[in-house]
Formats: structure tokens, sequence, C-alpha cells
């Protein structure tokens, strides 16, 4: 039964993870950059970026946008280390309502893989996860 919990969890983090992450980069990826200005009426709330294991940086930007009174939290995921670079808050000129970050932009292919990558471990954890569920120790 701890076994079926740990596989269900793990299954629920990629998932949260999917969440999180695969939106922004498919908005990222339909967005026209020739579209984008920096974006005005805009404060940064926080910005951070976290290195996991010298391989994979995660970073979680929150701004407010005064304009259309609303906050926005951009969360990327990427493969290398992302900190101490600065970003702007750009904002879609089709769409005044769209906002994104240089940082997002310039990663997009990045933050793609490293989503893509994130995700088939996680199917592949809890594949095997399921696949082992009926195999138990022998007995003595």
């Amino acid at each position: 039964m701890a076994k079926i919990f740990g596989v269900f969890f793990l299954a629920v983090c990629f998932a949260f993870c999917a969440y999180l992450w695969v939106p922004g980069v498919l908005s990222d990826l339909t967005l026209d950059a020739s579209t984008l200005q920096p974006a005005e009426a805009v404060e940064v709330k926080a910005a951070k970026c976290t290195v996991h294991a010298f391989v994979v940086s995660t970073c979680e930007i929150s701004v407010h946008d005064k304009a259309a009174d609303q906050t926005v939290d951009f969360h990327y995921a990427l493969l290398g280390n992302l900190g101490g670079e600065g970003f702007t808050v750009l904002r879609s000129t089709d769409d005044a309502e769209l906002l994104t970050t240089s940082v997002g932009l310039d990663y997009v292919w990045n933050r793609l893989v490293t989503a893509l990558l994130i995700l088939l471990i996680g199917l592949a954890i809890v594949s095997a996860g399921l696949q082992s569920r009926g195999e138990m120790a022998p007995a003595r």
C-alpha cells in the first residue's frame, strides 16, 4: 500500500510541475517577438532563481500590472544556471493584457526541453512504480 501511495504522490508532483510550467512555455512559443515592447506601469514584486543540483534552475517572478490592476506570476524551469541574470517585463502590442519576460522568451526552447524531460522522467518513475507494484520480495 505504501508503494501505491508513493507512486500516486510522485504522479501528483509531476502533474503539478506540468500545470506550473507547461502553459507558460506554450504561451511564449506562440508569441511574435516583434509585437513585444518593454512594459510600462509594471512593478516587480519578487524575483528569485534557485539552482537545483547544478543542473536545473527554477525561477519565480511576480509582477503587478498597474494598468490592469492584477498580479502576474511567471514560473520557469530550465537546464543550466540562470542566477544573477537581469530581465525585462514585456507587453504585447496586440493584446495589452499579455505579459511575459525577456528571460522567458530568451530561454523558451530550453524551458520546453526541460519541461519535457521532467515530465518524461516523471512518467518513467510512475510507470516503473506501477509495474513493480505486483512484485514482492520472496518469503524466507
